[in-house]
């Protein structure tokens, strides 16, 4: 009886799999070399996205790296393996973003952890994200990991890129070093519009959520900056009549609530350098360094709860953020992206490189 014949195609599709619901023994088993690391997976079909907490930003996604795979699918094991011994490139950009875009969107922030101490993310922590699509803009304006995680409601992904940055392990070409280094870079610029000329605290203000206008409050957000529309945040609160946050942001109310508690499991809490944020708040002076059990089980239960209906990105943006635009927009049913093209024959919408690979089922298009 022959052997059966181990395809390169086998091999890419059970590295897949092992990273959405393998074990870290079996990626290593997988022999990837820094040679690998950096190809893409599936280029003519979309890869599902799995992972622990079932939450969604992207249900797949078309030619992932296998550091953009491991981030969606919140294996920070894999990803940390990787940094530690495979020396991966991660100024790759995967359908327009960078791996820090993608890791600032999933429900875990763990893989933004572990990329904030690698010293090409902290040296590039504000790289833009590439549209997929054609916008007439202030050429000083983009979205940066701080606009993605602010729309998508990640609060700790806020507080990691606002807060001064953690030591660095990992050097700009991506070797693990042997001597921590302290850095020397700046966190997220919270003054940065977005494409659509909003700062991070005009999406906050928008969203209508209490805790990241604090945040960023905090992190020295000024309400009174004004957006492309020469709008401050404090106006826009009052011109959608949210009360409760055009009071905060009048009285640059940031509250009493220490939100590394609140939004950090309790050993990353513990393990957290605090320093410069306490020194931004004294309310927070003196909080127990500690959270029970029923505390952890009652923010998990309510983390839960949030469901995020969204299937890509950047349609949430301009949801949020582009209202008064003429141009409407649809996300291409296999890769995410946001297209204006509609295939006449089956009438869905399909970016320009999927349409022309054929990707999707029909037959007009193959």
């Amino acid at each position: 009886m022959a052997e059966s014949i181990i395809t390169a195609a086998d091999i890419e599709q059970k590295t897949i799999q092992i990273i959405q619901s393998g074990t870290l023994d079996d990626f290593k088993l997988l022999g990837i070399g820094s040679s690998d690391i950096n190809r893409s997976l599936s280029i003519s079909s979309s890869v599902k996205i799995v992972n622990k907490s079932k939450k969604y930003p992207f249900r797949e996604i078309t030619s992932p790296t296998i550091v953009v795979l491991a981030i969606l699918c919140e294996r920070e094991d894999i990803l940390e393996y990787i940094l530690d011994n495979l020396n991966p490139n991660l100024s790759i950009y995967v359908n327009g973003w960078h791996p820090i875009h993608y890791a600032a969107c999933t429900s875990s922030y763990k893989c933004m952890q572990l990329l904030l101490k690698v010293q090409y993310i902290q040296e590039n922590i504000d790289i833009p994200i590439i549209p997929s699509f054609k916008i007439e803009t202030d050429p000083s304006y983009h979205t940066t990991a701080l606009h993605i995680a602010v729309t998508n409601h990640r609060y700790a992904q806020v507080l990691l890129l606002t807060s001064p940055l953690p030591d660095i392990i990992y050097t700009d070409a991506g070797k693990k070093i042997n001597n921590i280094e302290p850095s020397e870079f700046e966190s997220a610029n919270i003054f940065q519009l977005s494409l659509q000329g909003n700062s991070a605290l005009h999406i906050a203000t928008k969203i209508k959520d209490v805790d990241l206008v604090r945040i960023l409050l905090i992190a020295g957000a000024d309400p009174n900056m004004v957006n492309h529309n020469n709008i401050t945040s404090t106006n826009l609160a009052k011109s959608l009549d949210y009360r409760e946050i055009q009071e905060i942001l009048k009285n640059n109310d940031i509250g009493e609530v220490d939100f590394y508690e609140k939004y950090f499991e309790p050993l990353d809490f513990h393990n957290m350098t605090k320093d410069n944020y306490d020194e931004n708040s004294e309310e927070n002076q003196g909080k127990p360094n500690n959270a029970s059990k029923s505390e952890v089980e009652e923010l998990q239960d309510e983390l839960n709860k949030m469901i995020f209906q969204i299937q890509e990105l950047s349609i949430m943006i301009h949801d949020f953020e582009t209202k008064d635009q003429n141009v409407i927009l649809h996300v291409c049913s296999r890769c995410g992206k946001l297209t204006e093209n509609q295939c006449p024959s089956c009438s869905e919408y399909f970016c320009e490189d999927c349409f022309k690979l054929g990707v999707h089922s029909c037959k007009s298009s193959q």
